[in-house]
């Protein structure tokens, strides 16, 4: 019987259906009513899609563009252009680039873990708070889990596999410009040098460095410093942006939010990530790990972890914004600390075959109702936290779904404000946004943010129109009913 199940087409293709169905999951997970869920924009995402919406690549090397996080400005950029200045424009590189980042991920896992472990580790990822915040976001963090993930791939490629000839020059080409890319990222700049310097000091990554021509390493260097160019450009106008060493928010009064980001229980949003970021028996795994690896500290996966791993707990602690860079190293940390917990089982019974046998469906069990508590708690503070729900603001959609055909509108929104809305103008040719309130309009014309009339009212200002004009109000779905939008 056992011979058989050897031979059978399913267990043969074990693995490639169960890494299908978790690449299946993850899709679900992440793209599944992205533009609705988070119901609102962060700060981060308006500010991003602001800056997407009216870049100019014609001014990139004049030094009046900041150029942090210009890879997936340009991204969205162009998301924007194809599918117009909205919500599902806004998120939708996130969501492509955090399926491939789990796509990388496991492919880089697999080097290193068993593929057994690699699959139940990536269950527990794809179903983190912080998978799904992450991939739901409209702003940069997305990007710079990718290309972390992609180069530490490529290392695991280049190292364990023994690519040689194209397939090796193909890769070393592809780190290169992961790691330029790279450097766009708030904290981009240390996490690269740090990863250099980590191939530096590994023998073998070092011996795949210097036994190269040195025509090539000089091709490759040329090619990344085209990439960063613009940041170059930026420097020599004076105009650098200190953000791309992940410093000019970090703060030791951070700390206490970061504490929560990885262990509150009362949800809320911290960082742009749902918090707790993981489970709390998915933390306990990953730390787990973490011990282990320190425990071997001369091994590859070891070198490659803790570095990366001590590094982004320093960024987080000071500045919880970059509590993406925790996501990589978390996550093989969680695979290390899965394969632990089942190699410590194994141990208890060598010579049970029962034992080990049985392990099998508790291991399932656990991974199966850990997973599936982070996500449901995901999806739960979405819809029921009152701290998760009062992070977004909901005023650019309502504004939207008010807008319609080629009518003309006069839009009142807020001073702060008026640069995000002005982008409305390439889906709404006739809107005017301004923020005064018109002396003249016509019925039906014109729309005022709720939050224009309520900074209104706080400063004791009359020059409103009459609210018998009102022909339309849209409220919040809240319990306070904050309202959203006015149509006169």
């Amino acid at each position: 019987m056992k011979n058989f199940a050897k031979k059978s087409l399913m267990y043969k293709y074990r693995f490639p259906i169960i890494f299908g169905i978790l690449g299946f999951m993850a899709v679900i997970l992440a793209a599944w009513d992205f533009a609705g869920m988070p119901n609102g924009l962060t700060n981060s995402e308006m500010l991003s899609a602001k800056s997407a919406g009216s870049l100019n690549l014609a001014k990139i090397f004049n030094g009046e563009t900041n150029f942090a996080n210009l890879p997936y400005l340009l991204l969205q950029h162009f998301s924007i252009q194809l599918f117009g200045y909205s919500t599902f424009a806004f998120r939708l590189p996130s969501v492509l680039l955090m399926i491939g980042a789990v796509v990388c991920l496991g492919f880089a896992m697999s080097r290193y873990q068993k593929k057994n472990m690699t699959a139940m580790a990536g269950f527990l990822v794809i179903g983190s708070p912080m998978f799904m915040s992450l991939a739901r976001l409209g702003s940069s963090e997305a990007i710079s889990v990718f290309l972390l993930s992609a180069l530490l791939m490529m290392v695991g490629f280049l190292l364990c596999d023994n690519s040689k000839g194209v397939k090796a020059g193909f890769l070393k080409v592809s780190m290169c410009v992961c790691a330029a890319l790279l450097v766009y990222s708030p904290g981009g700049i240390i996490v690269v040098a740090g990863i250099i310097l980590i191939g530096v000091f590994h023998p073998k990554t070092r011996y795949e460095i210097f036994r190269n021509k040195w025509y090539k390493i000089l091709g490759g260097s040329i090619l990344a410093m085209i990439i960063v160019s613009p940041i170059l450009a930026e420097a020599f106008h004076g105009h650098f942006d200190w953000n791309l060493f992940g410093l000019a928010n970090w703060h030791v009064g951070n700390f206490g939010s970061a504490f929560s980001l990885l262990f509150t229980v009362n949800g809320g949003v911290i960082g742009n990530i749902l918090s707790p970021a993981m489970s709390i028996s998915v933390a306990a795994l990953s730390i787990f790990g973490i011990v282990r690896l320190a425990l071997v500290v001369s091994s590859a996966r070891a070198r490659l972890v803790l570095p990366l791993f001590a590094l982004s707990i320093l960024f987080t602690l000071g500045d919880p914004s970059l509590g993406f860079w925790i996501f990589v190293p978390l996550s093989f940390a969680l695979a290390v600390g899965v394969d632990g917990l089942v190699g410590y089982w194994y141990k208890l019974f060598p010579l049970n075959p029962y034992a080990r046998v049985f392990a099998v469906p508790l291991v399932v069990v656990l991974v199966l109702s850990a997973g599936l508590a982070s996500s449901g708690s995901f999806f739960a503070s979405n819809f029921y936290n009152q701290r998760t729900v009062a992070t977004f603001d909901r005023e650019f959609g309502a504004i939207r779904e008010v807008l319609s055909g080629k009518k003309s509108y006069i839009l009142v929104v807020n001073s702060d404000q008026k640069s995000f809305y002005e982008n409305l103008s390439r889906d709404f040719s006739r809107v005017k946004i301004t923020d005064k309130i018109p002396g003249k309009y016509n019925k039906g014309e014109l729309i005022i943010s709720g939050s224009f009339l309520e900074n209104q009212a706080k400063n004791n200002n009359k020059n409103v129109p009459d609210s018998s004009n009102v022909s339309r109000i849209t409220s919040d779905f809240t319990k306070d009913g904050k309202i959203l939008v006015y149509k006169y």
